[in-house]
């Protein structure tokens, strides 16, 4: 069902858009599946699945029977919370309870996880969350580390070889001026660890072309190595509860960079989207939380949008994510003077859906059952069509569902696939 998001109603559209695709024909699942225990219980029951805990066991299959092969990390503890995969490497950022924020890197060659950083994201008053990671090349790597700093790394020498590191404090603009702000989330950044969403982080479209966000702000990197605030969503409501975030980027080349994010104000959130062309920022998605996201003045979108926009992927000159309003996954698209939305049921109800990754030919969705212990899901679909349906890409081993949350399911393509969260890095080379 193709909507006009000017004049799609708010009981027919709760999210901006939602996107997935039909599955392999072969074995067509149901579009959408009412019992997540169903998707789960489908991951387990194929006979590749993991024990429920993260322990090692030498006995055990390394691989699942989907193809996602498990790799060692050099600590237990440790959660990944991003990756960026490159043709024969990937790096990650992680969270420790002990270790703090670490950045790792994968080589095929050497088929082991290696940490990178040189520890001083975790110096006094830094490191409490991690942001998001993104490598223009495989010698040259940034990410964001708490309460509002971007680390750029740069590898000394040939593959293998140490990295020097430098940081730079981003700009806080958020909140300057606004009376009686309720300061209780004073680093603005509002980390959501259960969905892994965090107001830190950096995307690019090439190693001079980079960008980074933090709460209300968009940034550039200029070409002495310092940020420029580029964009700032400043047009508070009246009330002092009222948070702004940015959360995603996504884009096709400098003249076509989306970012995506959020408007909170207590316990209502209206969705948030900006897209920069040649002609500069413009917002498209924005709403009034204490009006049901009602649309603010020179919006394009004019139909109400609760929830929360993050982890996008650009597709045809617009994008695809998650609302975590209603846990579906969105599109939005240009469409002659305007913008269009695709709507489609969520793949299942009581599933959190964490983040999409898409390629030319399939879609890649991350997650996990919400309810109890977290049980890890990938699921895939086959393009982008009017009418998802969803395969589970199983994870599991030993037939048992693996206990983590998937935070990132990434790829450079549908044989060079990462999926990882708690405790866990799953590596798929398999079409």
């Amino acid at each position: 069902m193709k909507l006009s998001l000017r004049t799609a109603s708010i009981p027919s559209l709760l999210v901006v858009a939602a996107a997935c695709a039909s599955t392999n024909a072969d074995n067509p699942p149901p579009s959408k599946v009412d019992d997540p225990t169903a998707l789960v219980d489908a991951a387990a029951s194929d006979g590749d699945g993991d024990a429920s805990d993260n322990e090692p066991d030498a006995s055990a299959p390394t691989c699942s029977q989907a193809g996602w092969c498990k790799t060692d990390l050099p600590d237990l503890e440790l959660t990944l919370t991003d990756i960026w995969p490159l043709p024969d490497r990937a790096i990650a950022i992680a969270e420790g309870a002990t270790l703090g924020v670490k950045v790792l890197e994968w080589t095929d060659a050497d088929g082991v996880w290696k940490y990178i950083d040189d520890n001083s994201q975790n110096e006094e008053g830094l490191g409490r969350y991690s942001g998001k990671i993104w490598a223009p090349t495989s010698d040259e790597v940034y990410y964001g580390v708490s309460p509002r700093y971007i680390y750029h790394g740069k590898r000394l020498g040939p593959p293998g070889t140490a990295w020097s590191w430098s940081r730079s404090a981003l700009e806080d603009n958020s909140y300057k001026d606004v009376a009686g702000h309720n300061t209780a989330n004073d680093d603005h950044s509002n980390p959501i660890p259960t969905e892994n969403d965090r107001s830190l982080g950096v995307w690019g479209t090439a190693a001079d072309d980079v960008y980074a966000w933090h709460s209300n702000t968009l940034y550039r990197r200029k070409s002495d190595g310092t940020w420029a605030g580029e964009y700032v969503v400043d047009d508070y409501n009246t009330s002092a509860s009222e948070h702004i975030y940015f959360f995603s980027a996504a884009g096709s080349e400098p003249d076509d960079v989306w970012f995506v994010g959020s408007r909170m104000q207590s316990y209502s959130s209206c969705a948030l989207a900006v897209r920069k062309t040649n002609e500069g920022y413009r917002r498209i998605v924005d709403g009034d939380p204490g009006a049901q996201c009602s649309p603010r003045t020179d919006i394009p979108v004019t139909t109400p949008v609760p929830g929360r926009l993050s982890s996008i992927q650009s597709v045809d000159g617009g994008i695809v994510g998650i609302n975590k309003f209603s846990q579906r996954l969105a599109r939005i698209s240009p469409d002659g003077s305007g913008y269009a939305a695709t709507v489609f049921d969520r793949p299942a109800d009581g599933v959190t859906y964490t983040s999409i990754w898409t390629s030319p030919t399939e879609t890649w969705v991350s997650g996990f059952m919400s309810s109890g212990t977290p049980l890890g899901i990938v699921l895939r679909a086959s393009n982008i069509a009017e009418r998802g349906t969803y395969n589970v890409s199983s994870i599991a081993f030993n037939g048992a569902p693996v206990a983590m949350r998937v935070y990132q399911v990434r790829g450079t393509s549908n044989t060079n696939l990462w999926a990882i969260g708690s405790g866990n890095a799953f590596h798929k080379t398999t079409p």
